[in-house]
């Protein structure tokens, strides 16, 4: 008997597991968490060619797995680093607007990428502007013929801090990991030709300070670049242009065209340049290629801050933004900034730096009156004035209903009251003795703006009491007397 019954269950766990399997088709499209986390996934048993990349290893019919995710309000770019649990195998993913009858619809060649090595970034940078707010749409991910592993996929909403010369990310002679260019977009601020391009489609800027009168160079490393047009080595390039002056007068002084390899380095170098010269570069991946990479600059001064990390945390009712520096030099402050949209910034507050330390260092600094939804840097200021500024990170914050009662105090036999609230929303109503006994709980929906609302208080013993209303997180108590 136990070992009929051992049979059913397993055969109930297959048979269910086969039933409920996700990504098979669109319609059960896999859903990605757009929150900086990594989850793998199961490829599907659903096979398919290639809908649009081509050459070897994207013949056949390979496994096709459907996922989808949702933009939110900007439409802010979203970025998914991709790996498959085998290396150098074939992927392609392309962006889909719609899905019918099980059938993703509405292909967009534009943000296909052909990932050769089965790793790199796919993201939504190259043809944001056809992105609609607050919208589900759904990537076909096709891996190579005889592939059956897993998919592991980090999703997050991005904006990058460097997309504009007014933001460029400092660098120096140490390099400066876990770079990358795939929710830049294309410059407006230099013309193509100041690259060496035709067109720019994820431009990423950088700064040095000249060391030593003479030539600097920067190095472009660890390589890993994919991108919709084709695959190989291709992928691997830069147009890159070096720039004096200050942001928006900059004087181009010189582009270069550079191809590397995977896993290889790109390394192009300026003119001459009278040392403490500060020099701005715009780096542009060859056909818009999405790439991961580290990048150094040699004779560079050395920068004034080294941040070891930038984090921000949500409180009851502020934002802690906390940020921890490896190393500091001749450097006087960091000033806080804030912004509605992550593209205009206002200055909160300043903190003061350490001036010089080899040390590590903590800082914090709170924002007591958070926005819904706020973005955030650190503009680092040395004692020269030169300026770096932090990554940007972004706080989000529920939005909660306010929630106000009025009614006649003391109370008879019923209770007659206005709950009053800034949104739609469902509550609960609690009436506490001093004790802190709850006497009994309704649950009641409130429309924006008056509700009448009211209870038959009779079987309650003549005392005090308390109203109690919960929303969420949010918690309002009102003392009355029962008659």
């Amino acid at each position: 008997m136990k070992t009929t019954l051992l049979t059913a269950f397993i055969f109930l766990c297959f048979y269910t597991s086969t039933i409920f399997a996700q990504g098979t088709s669109c319609t059960n499209a896999i859903t990605i968490p757009l929150d900086g986390t990594c989850n793998s996934y199961s490829v599907s048993s659903t096979t398919g060619g290639s809908v649009h990349c081509t050459g070897q290893g994207y013949g056949g019919n390979g496994r096709i797995t459907y996922f989808r995710f949702t933009t939110n309000s900007t439409p802010q770019c979203v970025s998914l680093d991709m790996q498959t649990s085998t290396p150098d195998v074939k992927l392609e993913a392309a962006l889909y607007s719609g899905c019918s009858g099980g059938n993703a619809t509405g292909l967009n060649n534009n943000q296909s990428i052909c990932m050769t090595d089965g790793s790199g970034i796919w993201a939504t940078n190259l043809d944001l502007g056809n992105l609609n707010a607050n919208t589900t749409y759904y990537l076909r991910v096709r891996t190579e013929s005889g592939f059956a592993g897993t998919i592991q996929i980090c999703g997050k909403h991005e904006t990058p801090t460097n997309n504009l010369c007014a933001g460029s990310t400092g660098i120096d002679d140490l390099t400066t990991p876990n770079q990358n260019n795939v929710c830049n977009i294309g410059s407006t601020e230099v013309p193509p030709s100041n690259l060496c391009a035709g067109s720019l489609q994820n431009t990423a800027w950088y700064t040095f300070t000249v060391l030593s009168s003479g030539v600097s160079s920067i190095i472009i490393s660890n390589l890993n670049c994919d991108n919709a047009n084709f695959a190989g080595n291709n992928d691997y390039g830069f147009q890159i242009g070096f720039f004096t002056g200050n942001c928006g007068s900059l004087t181009n002084t010189s582009c270069q065209q550079i191809a590397g390899a995977a896993g290889g380095a790109a390394i192009a170098s300026s003119t001459s340049l009278p040392g403490g010269t500060v020099v701005h570069i715009a780096i542009d991946g060859i056909s818009g290629s999405n790439c991961k990479y580290s990048i150094t600059a040699i004779n560079a001064a050395p920068l004034s801050v080294k941040m070891r990390s930038f984090e921000g945390w949500r409180g009851n009712d502020f934002n802690l933004l906390t940020w921890v520096t490896a190393s500091e030099r001749e450097h006087q402050y960091f000033e806080v900034e804030r912004s509605e949209d992550g593209s205009s910034f206002s200055p909160l507050g300043r903190v003061a730096g350490a001036v010089n330390s080899s040390d590590e260092k903590r800082y914090s600094f709170k924002d007591e009156k958070p926005l819904s939804e706020g973005y955030y840097r650190l503009k680092q200021v040395d004692a020269h004035n030169n300026i770096t500024y932090s990554r940007m990170i972004r706080i989000v914050r529920p939005v909660i209903a306010e929630l106000t009662a009025t009614f006649e105090n003391p109370v008879h036999d019923i209770l007659k009251t206005n709950l009053e609230s800034s949104e739609a929303c469902m509550a609960e109503v609690r009436i506490v003795d001093v004790s802190g006994k709850t006497m009994f709980t309704e649950s009641v929906n409130l429309q924006k703006g008056n509700n009448q609302y009211q209870r038959n208080l009779n079987k309650l013993t003549p005392g005090t009491y308390y109203l109690v209303i919960v929303r969420d997180d949010s918690r309002k108590t009102f003392p009355f007397i029962k008659f």
